[in-house]
């Protein structure tokens, strides 16, 4: 080839990592559609001189995750599958980048709420990274703790994270690994309702978080949202509206309000405002998350059904039965259809449409079945004493109550109410509506005097000044029937 030529094509050829170079500019400085359209520009380069290589897969994976952060999902996971094909095709030397292409895949299906082909991926990528000691190993297993959290496995999560930390340490980690273990740790803690120590890994997370990438980082709105509902889950609730509303703004100013991670951020003050029965406002905001769920392109399924579950909560409470039902069934026909029957979703939804039967007495007796199915799964996933079994134990205890079936209510309130001491202490606002059952049931039982002290305390405590808000309830209590 004559040396103009061959300079030519050269330069023709280097065409690609120009645009690729610039796309990575603006990606970091989170100018995303401009960036997509230089990492476009220099795969159609490639693509003219047939080349199918490390480059094209680095490209195309990098892409990949720039159209996951847009919420173009198909093209994400094409972009993915790509890079991963050519890798493959590279042979065994590029393993470690065909891994990561597997791990960005097992995370964009987690973010669809598709966990059993998320966990697929994700283990083709431990598979790899294991057997070359890969960098990248604490990374993945980082990102199967968060799917089992999802699935509110918390055992397993912490089995996950501490092979992280190991891994971690044996082989080395990538730049934001610390960050997002902590991250991740603070949330496993949290819903294992280990409280204090939950407390200490947030406050260290938050430092490192802020001192790695500021405090208008997507991670640090994760946090936040891990610290308010841990606040949410001590009792905290004007610290834990803060947190919510301090994600709120950061997710508002990266993807904007019409967003999934916006709307997940506002649906959690939704639920704050709702335990402190300010049920308009709640469900303005919880209708407001809704919409934005059922139109983002960056929502799942799983948004969907937690949405429609604290609409129809908030229905019921103001008194409207009929489309508290509907939505509460729609929320668990997408619960069963996403993470099957006996998932914990499901539960939430069957301890929801329990409450709202409750109010129709020829309805007790299924009201009775969706709660012990309820306890049944969520004894199963998280064991015999745990803070999520309270508000189902509680509110089966007031169906007895009505079922003339006090002695058993009696039991019911016992094991609700120790459970939420051990959660918020032995005198927060939230254990009267407990309290008041307790007292209905031993009034049943004749026992007039310890129903008197248990009455009493209730009172007490629901016009406590020692929380900002008076109003706390356990969450679906049936104290006004």
């Amino acid at each position: 080839m004559p040396e103009v030529g061959l300079a030519v094509f050269l330069t023709l050829f280097g065409a690609w990592e120009a645009p690729y170079c610039e796309g990575n500019r603006l990606h970091s400085q989170g100018r995303l559609l401009e960036a997509d359209e230089k990492y476009q520009q220099s795969l159609a380069v490639l693509r003219m001189f047939g080349r199918r290589d490390p480059a094209y897969a680095t490209v195309a994976n990098n892409g990949g995750t720039l159209a996951e952060g847009l919420g173009r999902y198909e093209a994400a996971g094409q972009a993915f599958r790509d890079a991963a094909q050519v890798l493959q095709e590279c042979g065994s030397r590029h393993d470690g980048e065909r891994a990561r292409a597997y791990t960005n895949l097992g995370s964009l299906e987690m973010r669809r709420g598709r966990f059993q082909e998320s966990q697929l991926w994700l283990r083709q990528a431990l598979s790899i990274q294991e057997r070359i000691h890969s960098v990248a190993l604490g990374h993945t297993y980082i990102a199967l703790a968060n799917l089992e959290l999802l699935r509110r496995d918390a055992g397993a999560a912490s089995t996950y994270l501490d092979n992280a930390r190991s891994a971690m340490n044996r082989y080395g980690n990538e730049n934001d690994d610390e960050t997002s273990f902590l991250v991740t740790r603070c949330w496993q803690l949290t819903m294992s309702g280990s409280n204090e120590e939950a407390g200490r890994v947030c406050a260290v997370a938050h430092r490192a978080v802020r001192a790695e990438v500021g405090n208008d980082h997507s991670r640090m709105a994760v946090l936040e949202l891990h610290r308010a509902q841990l606040a949410k889950q001590t009792g905290e609730l004007d610290q834990a509206a803060e947190s919510y509303r301090a994600a709120a703004s950061i997710f508002a100013g990266l993807s904007g309000p019409q967003s999934a991670p916006y709307a997940r951020a506002i649906m959690g003050l939704a639920n704050v405002r709702r335990m402190q029965y300010q049920f308009p406002s709640a469900l303005t905001l919880a209708e407001r998350a809704l919409r934005v769920f059922s139109s983002a392109s960056d929502s799942s399924p799983l948004d969907r059904q937690a949405a429609l579950q604290l609409v129809a909560d908030l229905d019921r409470l103001q008194g409207n039965n009929a489309e508290a039902e509907q939505s509460i069934r729609q929320s668990m026909r997408l619960a069963e259809e996403t993470m099957g029957p006996s998932s914990t979703a499901a539960a939430d939804g069957m301890n929801t449409l329990a409450v709202i039967l409750y109010s129709h007495s020829e309805k007790l007796d299924e009201a009775a079945a969706l709660l012990e199915r309820c306890l049944e799964i969520r004894t199963k996933q998280f064991g015999v004493w745990h803070l999520f079994l309270a508000d189902p134990l509680s509110n089966l205890g007031f169906v007895r109550i009505a079922q003339h079936r006090n002695a058993e209510a009696a039991r019911l309130f016992e094991k609700s109410l120790a459970l939420r001491q051990e959660a918020v202490g032995i005198d927060h606002p939230s254990l009267a509506p407990i309290l008041m059952g307790y007292a209905k049931a031993l009034d049943g039982l004749g026992d007039k005097g310890q129903a008197k002290w248990a009455r009493s305390l209730a009172v007490k405590l629901s016009a406590s000044s020692r929380n900002p808000s008076r109003y706390v309830v356990a969450y679906g209590d049936l104290t006004h029937r």
